[in-house]
């Protein structure tokens, strides 16, 4: 992660109509940046550049941070996957001052279905940070 982030995203669809994927990277400060590549049937899937920017605050990203201790985010594994194919690939990572982990999940929602607590767990996480992405449009 760049110097200042406390938090990571990162998605790409599975087979869908909307290919849009993005990444986004929250720092201590509550800044959001997130970088878009919108690939849809309106623009013939041509991978339109988008950059966006949100002020969360301080008191968001220690939410966050809480969440991802409350889930238990440093104790899971680096990566999870699924054998089945065309699925959506999320990536988090979180620093907590000098420990930074990553999570690369293919799948997630599938494995959560099937019992996996900590795809659980991610996606709750996956689920706070995401609702402030400012894409996909709330």
């Amino acid at each position: 992660m760049l110097p200042g982030a406390v938090i990571g995203a990162t998605f790409a669809p599975g087979f869908t109509e909307d290919l849009s994927s993005w990444r986004l990277v929250i720092d201590d400060e509550g800044n959001l940046f997130q970088d878009i590549k919108v690939s849809t049937h309106e623009n013939q899937w041509q991978g339109e550049q988008r950059q966006e920017y949100f002020f969360i605050g301080q008191d968001k990203v220690i939410q966050l941070l809480l969440t991802a201790e409350e889930v238990g985010f440093m104790s899971y594994k680096d990566s999870y996957d699924i054998s089945v194919t065309d699925q959506a690939l999320h990536v988090l990572s979180i620093r907590f001052g000098e420990c930074e982990k990553t999570v690369t999940a293919y799948g997630a929602a599938w494995l959560a279905y099937e019992g996996d607590a900590d795809m659980k767990g991610f996606l709750e996480l996956w689920k706070a940070v995401h609702q402030y992405a400012p894409f996909p449009a709330k």
